[in-house]
């Protein structure tokens, strides 16, 4: 009985170590694919960022738009100092999900030239295993540093500001995630 025991329990381990390595890698992968799209935005390279999305986002949003989206945000912000991903949460073939397959999320913080506070998610799909993983949403909420200024003496500081929006519109988050702005 007790060599049963043991062979099911050893089969158990390697199942479910089988299975980490497998969500393990696949987190892997679409960080490699969140990072590639996040480099053809850091080269102006928006063919090649857009061509990375779902087809469902890019019905959303034609590629007239999205380059004047883009450029508008880029001028907005400035290039890209610091991006951090605090939280990495994976979707099974959740139902109600746009399409089948995995969906995994990436909440993130980041610095930019002209924005030290920003935060927000990305959202990469796979729809069925051995495809890439494409960009399936994307949310961001910053606060613009000549907006931030203007926060001081209103009555909140500039911090005060930034906490109330970013637990509003960046799920999930928590102060501890906030990158401390230059001095």
């Amino acid at each position: 009985m007790k060599p049963l025991i043991l062979a099911l329990l050893a089969m158990f381990t390697f199942a479910a170590s089988a299975a980490a390595q497998t969500q393990d890698a696949r987190v892997a992968a679409a960080a490699t694919a969140r990072d590639a799209f996040w480099q053809a935005l850091e080269r102006n390279d928006l063919a090649s960022a857009r061509a990375m999305w779902t087809e469902d986002m890019q019905a959303e949003q034609t590629e007239e738009d999205f380059v004047a989206d883009a450029g508008r945000l880029r001028r907005q912000t400035g290039a890209v100092i610091e991006r951090r991903v605090m939280r990495t949460t994976i979707y099974d073939n959740t139902p109600g999900a746009p399409a089948p397959g995995v969906y995994i999320a990436f909440d993130i913080v980041a610095r930019f030239e002209n924005v030290d506070r920003f935060c927000g998610y990305i959202i990469m799909h796979q729809a069925s295993e051995g495809q890439p993983f494409r960009v399936s949403r994307i949310d961001q909420t910053m606060m613009e540093n000549s907006a931030a200024a203007a926060w001081d003496g209103q009555g909140q500081t500039t911090d005060q500001a930034w906490q109330q929006l970013a637990t509003q519109f960046c799920p999930g988050w928590q102060p501890s995630w906030a990158i401390a702005p230059p001095v």
